[in-house]
């Protein structure tokens, strides 16, 4: 058993208040946090631990899954400290290293240190040149970073460089949370598991794939970061990407295995690439006030709504379109998948699989019957599995930091993106990025909430499809 210092720089940030704080004080709940164990917060504000602890609290308190009483919380902040440090100069590292030496166990048992970069991509190879130049720590060190990897793949190579020159590669986590998503885990079940899905699952019986992930929420107070990444960075090349991958990948017989891995990016290389014609594939939109938010460029051609239609070159899926969308100050909040099998003839409307990512966790089937009363007429019925509806699955169920917070630990390495997946999506990113400014592309700007802009459906619409937009409620 390993002594452990989770080390988090950005730790007074929005992510570190609403996830990585609640996930922790989860596994502290679940006694997965050893009594040795150590969350050392870094920060640029002058505060004591004691103004930190009061900070994170109240986000404890609302977003943890599991109750939070006085007792509970002060002693699950007996293993938090804070310390104000400016991680850009590095003489300040002398004051970290200075604190590991002071908190340094000597029984014998190793130290593993995580590091989790809860900052903006370009910090990245400053952070660690710094703790390189510092000094190698005592222990075992892992380094997880966030999406989007850096901006383009230039850069996430150099940050990759860098980071690997401190750390090695094999300790460098790229956490996509959507692969901690329960759901997103129980697709590679559903289809691989299921003897009715898993023979249908190809382009004999499948007319068409939508990957949607939509938020009610504008950009809030994230305008420099957000102005610079848009929704195709932020969320189409990362998030939605490793769903389509997981959703289209060839079968394996074992989802821990490295060939559940590399079948994904078989998966990524096998994407055709970008149209010429990049206005029939691509579809851009931005919401209307998104200009006027702080920390946004006055004349922003930033996307917030993307919506992209992909076609996947093998035996497996060639004819089936993929659609995949994302927006922000949209109509509803929700991320999910359907999958729209093939009409049988003129029968009624096709068969149509749902499953629910977020903020419902859970899988509907849509099917035809035959209209009671009657001898030829059919109709359409659901069924449906809500696994969030169900109190003690739920409640039992990790959320998804909380599970890929303590896969780092443990060293499951099949719960992040791997770097070769990393490097495909950015290529394929680079070359519509290249393609769209060519053709002089900019958002269509859509109302607050709304579904995106008008033309979205028109990517669907000349081939006599539409999104999914009302989704069945599952009980």
């Amino acid at each position: 058993m390993h002594h452990v210092v989770y080390t988090i720089f950005g730790a007074t940030g929005d992510l570190s208040y609403r996830k990585l704080m609640p996930a922790f004080y989860n596994l502290f709940s679940r006694g997965l946090v050893k009594d040795t164990a150590i969350f050392l917060a870094l920060g640029r504000r002058d505060w004591t631990r004691d103004e930190y602890l009061a900070e994170i609290e109240p986000w404890v308190r609302k977003f943890a899954r599991f109750p939070v009483s006085d007792a509970s919380f002060a002693a699950f902040a007996a293993h938090i400290d804070y310390l104000q440090i400016d991680f850009v100069d590095s003489t300040e590292y002398q004051r970290l290293f200075a604190y590991y030496d002071e908190k340094h166990w000597r029984d014998g048992e190793p130290t593993r240190y995580l590091f989790y970069f809860s900052v903006a991509p370009r910090f990245f190879p400053v952070i660690a040149d710094n703790l390189l130049n510092t000094g190698c720590l005592r222990g075992e060190c892992r380094v997880i970073i966030e999406k989007p990897f850096g901006s383009n793949l230039d850069e996430a190579r150099e940050i990759t460089n860098k980071l690997s020159a401190a750390f090695g590669m094999k300790q460098i986590y790229h956490i996509d949370h959507y692969l901690g998503k329960e759901m997103v885990q129980n697709i590679s079940t559903l289809r691989h598991n299921n003897a009715v899905f898993r023979a249908a699952w190809d382009r004999h019986s499948i007319d068409s794939v939508q990957i949607s992930a939509l938020e009610e929420i504008d950009i809030g107070s994230r305008g420099a970061y957000y102005d610079e990444t848009g929704a195709l960075k932020d969320m189409i090349r990362g998030h939605l990407f490793q769903i389509l991958t997981i959703v289209a990948m060839e079968d394996v017989e074992n989802i821990d295995s490295p060939e559940f891995q590399q079948s994904q990016e078989d998966l990524l290389l096998a994407l055709r690439a970008p149209d010429d014609d990049i206005g029939s594939q691509l579809v851009l939109g931005q919401y209307e006030g998104y200009r006027d938010t702080k920390e946004v460029a006055d004349n922003s051609n930033t996307e917030t709504y993307a919506a992209l239609r992909v076609w996947i070159d093998n035996e497996r899926w060639r004819g089936v379109p993929f659609y995949l969308r994302s927006g922000k100050a949209l109509k509803e909040r929700k991320t999910f998948v359907t999958i729209n099998f093939r009409k049988n003839g003129d029968v009624g409307t096709a068969d149509r699989l749902h499953i629910e990512i977020q903020p419902q966790e859970g899988i509907g089937l849509s099917f035809i019957i035959k209209k009671p009363g009657s001898r030829s007429e059919t109709t359409e019925v659901n069924m449906n599995f809500c696994q969030s509806c169900n109190l003690e699955a739920h409640s039992n169920t990790p959320e998804a930091y909380e599970r890929l917070l303590f896969a780092a630990y443990e060293g499951q390495r099949e719960y992040f993106t791997p770097w070769q997946q990393i490097v495909s999506s950015w290529k394929w990113a680079h070359e519509l990025r290249v393609k769209r400014d060519a053709a002089g592309m900019v958002p269509e700007l859509y109302a607050r909430g709304s579904w995106g802009p008008a033309t979205a459906e028109e990517l669907l619409a000349l081939s006599g499809r539409s999104w999914v937009n009302e989704t069945e409620t599952l009980t």
